[in-house]
């Protein structure tokens, strides 16, 4: 079903509302995915039908991603919507505010959501569309880490509801259904890309939310060093000494460092090499972030 033909031949005061309405006006499926919009949508966002049929508003750049998260977890609470003011791209890219409500409504077997919008001041938002706006540029900003909101975490088939540049370039190497097991069972996992490390973790929420934050960051040479030597058997001076050689320190600096004699150094490294299993100072940083 491509628009509201079916809706509209049982109800002909609904057709003559939706298609006659000053206001913009839309039907879409429960994935936000539209179906039909009236004459007045077409005018005020100055995008032709061609365009808008088929996307959400999204995917149509009409509306900022954190503005549909606040929509849609304000109707997956509720069911509806009332007057919930958007900040929008309108035609000519002008930014006004809309007030949008939502509604369901059904044809035949299909349940689908009936879309209102009315046009206020932009002033009406201006508090909200500037923590909006901080809250995307701090997304996009954040250089090396990702962010990804998912829908449908816990189904079989989850989706990426929203992503910043650096999750988009990450789950293109790393595709988040290789990932979905080791997260759904442990709530992280550690990737390895070429000589980069990542620590991929789910945030904790609320029971039931319709959407999970996933968090993406460069795990440390040092920090996974770290988190390996806590595997061996080592005290935690020679853990301390380890760390150090394999980040590039001498034993002469090591042992400034620590206040201690070189030689003293020189047993604890002897025996780091003999609990860890490598022969020679070279070999140890490579065993230590599963290069070897």
């Amino acid at each position: 079903m491509n628009n509201i033909t079916g809706i509209a031949s049982q109800n002909n005061l609904f057709k003559k509302l939706f298609y006659q309405s000053p206001n913009p006006m839309t039907v879409a499926r429960h994935d936000g995915v539209c179906l039909d919009v009236n004459e007045a949508f077409t005018q005020y966002f100055g995008k032709h039908r061609r365009y808008i049929i088929g996307k959400s508003v999204l995917e149509m750049g009409i509306v900022t991603p954190e503005n549909t998260l606040d929509l849609y977890n304000k109707f997956e609470e509720k069911k509806y919507v009332q007057n919930f003011p958007v900040m929008v791209s309108a035609i000519n890219h002008e930014v006004r505010c809309l007030l949008v409500s939502i509604r369901i409504i059904r044809s035949g077997n299909h349940i689908l959501r009936l879309g209102v919008g009315a046009d206020v001041p932009v002033s009406h938002l201006k508090k909200k569309s500037f923590r909006a706006d901080l809250l995307a540029r701090t997304f996009d900003a954040i250089a090396g880490s990702g962010i990804a909101l998912i829908r449908g975490f816990e189904k079989k088939k989850p989706s990426v509801y929203y992503m910043n540049g650096e999750a988009n370039k990450f789950f293109e190497k790393h595709p988040l259904n290789n990932l979905l097991p080791d997260l759904k069972e442990k709530g992280s996992v550690f990737v390895k890309a070429s000589s980069k490390h990542y620590h991929v973790r789910v945030v904790p929420g609320h029971n039931g939310a319709p959407l999970k934050l996933i968090v993406i960051e460069r795990f440390l040479d040092t920090l996974l060093i770290k988190e390996k030597l806590k595997e061996y058997d080592l005290s935690a001076r020679r853990r301390e000494i380890a760390l150090l050689s394999c980040t590039g320190h001498s034993n002469r600096e090591i042992a400034m460092k620590l206040n201690i004699s070189e030689y003293t150094v020189k047993d604890h490294i002897k025996e780091i090499f003999d609990v860890v299993g490598v022969r020679n100072r070279s070999e140890l940083f490579p065993k230590l972030v599963n290069l070897r």
